[in-house]
Formats: structure tokens, C-alpha cells, sequence
């Protein structure tokens, strides 16, 4: 980035300020994507940390059990176009 050090540092505070983001550490990971267990981290982050949803553009995300593990936690696996969508409409 073209950010200085200072930006950086001031940049990560407002990230973890409460308001913005929590930190979370998921430990070990189920093994729930069938095609790819690096997916697996990102998933379970979004459950442990409480997520409404995963926004993403991996094929891996919308194989039906993954869809269904997340939507039995509350989580809602869905593209950039879809979020956006609900979004608007909420």
C-alpha cells in the first residue's frame, strides 16, 4: 500500500475497535469443504465469529452441504452481487 507506518498503525486501531471488526481465533477447523480443506479456516472463522455472512467468489463455498452448514448457523454464503442485493432490500 501507499500508506505510511502511521496510517497502518492508526488504520488497525480503527479496525479493532469494537464498533468495526473483533478479533476471533478459531482454532482447529472441522473439515466441512469437500474441495478444498484451506477453505475450511475461513469458514469456521465466520462461525466463531458470530458472521451474518461470507461474502465470497469461491466455488468451493457454495457446494450444497457447505451452503447448509452455514445457513443452520446463521450464516449467509453468498456472492458480491447477492449481498449487495440484501442489502438494498433490508
Amino acid at each position: 500500500t501507499r500508506m505510511t507506518e502511521e496510517e497502518i498503525v492508526e488504520y488497525l486501531r480503527y479496525l479493532r475497535s469494537k464498533d468495526v471488526a473483533e478479533m476471533v481465533f478459531p482454532g482447529t477447523a472441522p473439515r466441512i469443504v469437500p474441495d478444498d480443506e484451506d477453505d475450511d479456516p475461513v469458514l469456521h472463522t465466520a462461525v466463531v465469529g458470530r458472521a451474518d455472512a461470507l461474502c465470497t467468489l469461491n466455488k468451493h463455498f457454495f457446494v450444497p452441504q457447505v451452503v447448509r452448514y452455514g445457513k443452520e448457523r446463521g450464516i449467509l454464503i453468498c456472492t458480491d452481487v447477492e449481498l449487495l442485493r440484501t442489502l438494498r432490500t433490508a
